[in-house]
This record gives structure tokens, C-alpha cells and sequence, in this order.
């Protein structure tokens, strides 16, 4: 597939850029070794010399992880993802080595949406049952289904159209995700064959929140619950995603997780 491709064009620059890199490094390792004359100095450079070796294994196990976890779950990727070695490092690895891989990734791939999840270490929590099928033929699911909009909108600073999916949260109130509405000036809300034009009246890139406010009151806004669901409770996925037809998918969740990602720039280090 397409994503396997840019993952494998993804490991196969990195190990190049490794190659050319230690061929570089021990140009120049060997010319300072022949300009240093004095011992004490020679010991140190001999010590630097390995810290950095080391360093920059590290570093590079780290980018090819990453980079193997941008394949399709299999069990020797994820062996590599649950080895100790790799989430030791992914939790000590600097931000700014986590933006230098996302900017090599998005050369490749598609930089589009915005990672919720930037560490290597799976999602743990408890095992629950499959999602409940029967939920779909629920007329409050159903009725839930009506609140829930299409955005759409044109980016004109990179000529971009976009589209992604909100839900009614208020009178005239549609949340949705702030990478939906980035860089629109005239975005605009559909509910079946009804459209509004909308405004953005709130933006958070970090969190990848944006609400909408329209001219129109025709429509239900959903609840939102002020305590987070239990493990196992039921769940619907409802939404237009790649700006298709509306789909309603039943989910069950599994568990509340902090996690660490990008924000909707792929600048990492967000809490959500």
C-alpha cells in the first residue's frame, strides 16, 4: 500500500543518511586523531569519540523505530515497539529530535493529520469484548446521527480544500477539530441537504479544537458527559471521514490514556 511504500522510502533514507553520516564522521575522526599528538588529549578524544558513537546509535534506533512503526502491526513490529530498549529511549528522546523526524516523515508521507499518539510504547489497557453491532439499529444513536455535520472549507494561503466532521454541541455551536478549519476563511457546515456558512469563534492548534458558530437553531445539539466513560462502556464512531458519506461505526472503549502527540503543525510535545 501506499503507506507501507512511504514507510519503507522513510527506513531506506535513514539508513542511507546513517551511512553517509559514519563515513563522514570517520573522515573526520581520522584526521583529528592525526593532529592530536598529545596523550592526555588523545585519551579524551578516544572518550568523546565513544560517548558520541554511542549517542548517535541510540538516536538512530530510536528514528528507525519510529520509522517501523509507520508499518502495519505485525508481531515483529510490535516486539520492537514493546522492546525495553526503544521505550526507554522514547521516553528520555529530546522534542527537538522527535520534530527533526517528523519533518523527514512528512517528506515522504502525509503530513495531513496531526498524531494523537507520538511515543513508541503500545496503548495499554484492560481487554474488552468486541463492539456491539446492535447498537447501529438504536434510535437515539440514529437521532444522535442528525447533530452531527459536515465541515468544509477552502485554505486559499495553500489552495487547499478541506473537509472533516463537527457535531452540534449548542444553539448554533459546532465543535470540531481545529486541522479541519486551519487556514479557512469561509468554512462552512452541512447537516443532509441544509448549509450555513460559519465563523470560527474559538482555535486551539495544540489541542486540535475549533467550534464554529452559525446562523441556524434547526438543530439538536448533542449532551456532552462531564465525567469520562469506564472501560468497556458502549460507544458509536460517527462522522464523514475524508469528506464522504456519513458513517456510524459502533466502538467500545478500553480506557482513558494520557497521551503525548503533535499538535496540528507537528510541533510534539502536547498532552491531550
Amino acid at each position: 500500500s501506499e503507506g507501507v511504500m512511504r514507510a519503507v522510502i522513510l527506513i531506506g533514507a535513514i539508513l542511507l543518511s546513517a551511512l553517509l553520516g559514519q563515513a563522514l564522521t570517520s573522515i573526520l575522526g581520522r584526521f583529528l586523531r592525526d593532529a592530536i599528538t598529545w596523550s592526555p588529549a588523545r585519551i579524551v578524544d578516544n572518550a568523546l569519540g565513544a560517548a558520541l558513537n554511542v549517542l548517535a546509535l541510540a538516536v538512530m534506533t530510536w528514528i528507525l523505530a519510529s520509522a517501523i512503526a509507520m508499518l502495519p502491526r505485525t508481531e515483529a513490529t510490535s516486539m520492537i515497539q514493546q522492546s525495553k530498549v526503544v521505550t526507554t529511549l522514547d521516553a528520555i528522546v529530546p522534542d527537538q529530535v522527535r520534530d527533526a523526524f517528523i519533518q523527514l516523515r512528512d517528506a515522504v508521507g502525509d503530513g495531513a493529520l496531526p498524531r494523537v499518539f507520538s511515543t513508541l510504547a503500545e496503548i495499554v489497557g484492560p481487554e474488552v469484548s468486541a463492539p456491539d453491532d446492535s447498537l447501529l439499529a438504536s434510535p437515539a444513536i440514529q437521532q444522535s446521527a442528525l447533530s452531527v455535520a459536515r465541515i468544509v472549507g477552502v485554505a486559499p494561503a495553500c489552495s487547499t480544500s478541506l473537509s472533516g466532521s463537527g457535531f452540534f454541541v449548542g444553539e448554533g455551536f459546532v465543535l470540531t477539530n481545529a486541522h479541519v478549519v486551519a487556514g479557512v476563511t469561509e468554512p462552512e457546515v452541512q447537516v443532509g441537504d441544509q448549509r450555513w456558512p460559519a465563523s470560527i469563534v474559538y482555535f486551539d492548534p495544540q489541542l486540535d479544537v475549533a467550534a464554529l458558530r452559525i446562523d441556524a437553531n434547526s438543530v439538536r445539539a448533542l449532551a456532552l458527559r462531564t465525567t469520562p466513560p469506564e472501560s468497556g462502556s458502549d460507544a458509536v464512531a460517527i462522522g464523514y471521514p475524508g469528506g464522504g458519506d456519513l458513517q456510524v461505526l459502533p466502538a467500545r472503549i478500553r480506557a482513558l490514556v494520557q497521551a503525548r502527540g503533535d499538535d496540528i503543525y507537528g510541533k510534539s510535545g502536547v498532552q491531550r
